[in-house]
């Protein structure tokens, strides 16, 4: 059960064609993610990396948060955010499981913008967001 929910979600991931996501015991599925002390929302639902992905989601370590949605028009979007994105850290800040990234956001939310650090396809992009 496990290969075959790890498999549809890498395919999912990286953009190979329309798979259903696992949200059982293999996998925690997806959340809406927005910096609520801040009143903005990213406009993206994210996933952990699950434990032994690194290989297919071409990461040095499964690490990260996964991109697997985006609402149209939400600050991620405008970004440049693409759905099976990693989101590895912002300003800095690891994001491995929901609360790195609520963090991370709420801090980042002050200041007006934040540069999030994103794995594209093997390939570790910075990408400035603004609130």
């Amino acid at each position: 059960m496990m290969r075959v929910a790890l498999a549809a979600f890498a395919a999912v991931a990286i953009g190979l064609g329309n798979f259903a996501i696992p949200t059982g015991p293999a996998w925690g599925g997806p959340t809406s993610l927005s910096a609520e002390r801040s009143r903005k929302s990213l406009g993206v639902f994210v996933a952990p990396v699950p434990p032994g992905a690194k290989g297919t989601l071409m990461l040095d370590k499964d690490r990260g948060m996964i991109v697997v949605g985006l609402v149209p028009g939400g600050l991620a979007e405008q970004a440049g955010l693409r759905k099976g994105d990693v989101l590895l850290a912002i300003d800095g800040r690891p994001v491995n499981r929901e609360a790195d990234l609520a963090a991370a956001l709420s801090a980042a939310s002050g200041s007006g913008e934040a540069v999030a650090a994103v794995s594209r396809r093997g390939q570790v992009l910075d990408i400035p967001i603004a609130f």
